[in-house]
């Protein structure tokens, strides 16, 4: 609720002379005005949370993606390995189901399995600190 608040409050300043964005410093996320507008308004009126606006996805190294600013609201990250990443459009959908799950459930705290957005099973592991959500094909 804390949070929702301050994206409201941000979005007010939307409709002042020269704004153009936000930062949502959690994530590094640079907000556009209309964007922010858009999402603020939606989230604080039931909408869904605004995963695009409030958590940013770094990629590794290594082909892997990793999430910036999930932690904020739930305590883990997460770390989607590459070999879930070769289609664009399948790794949209599989980030979008993962945050929106972490989102809405409780802390990971065990090794479990995810169905994925086109039926393959997903196999989320908690790193040894907990902070980190590993996600790879299988399960």
């Amino acid at each position: 609720p804390i949070a929702q608040e301050a994206v409201a409050l941000a979005a007010r300043f939307c409709s002042l002379p020269g704004f153009v964005a936000a930062v949502w410093h959690p994530s590094r996320n640079w907000i556009g005005a209309a964007y922010l507008a858009s999402a603020a308004a939606g989230w604080s009126e039931g909408g869904v949370f605004p995963a695009h606006a409030l958590v940013g996805l770094i990629q590794l190294a290594d082909g892997s993606i990793q999430s910036e600013g999930l932690g904020f609201f739930t305590g883990q990250d997460l770390r989607i390995e590459a070999e879930l990443l070769a289609d664009p459009a399948e790794a949209e959908k599989i980030t979008s189901r993962l945050v929106d799950y972490c989102i809405g459930s409780d802390r990971v705290d065990a090794p479990m399995d995810l169905m994925g957005p086109d039926g393959r099973m997903l196999r989320v592991m908690p790193s040894s600190n907990g902070r980190m959500l590993r996600v790879w094909g299988g399960g």
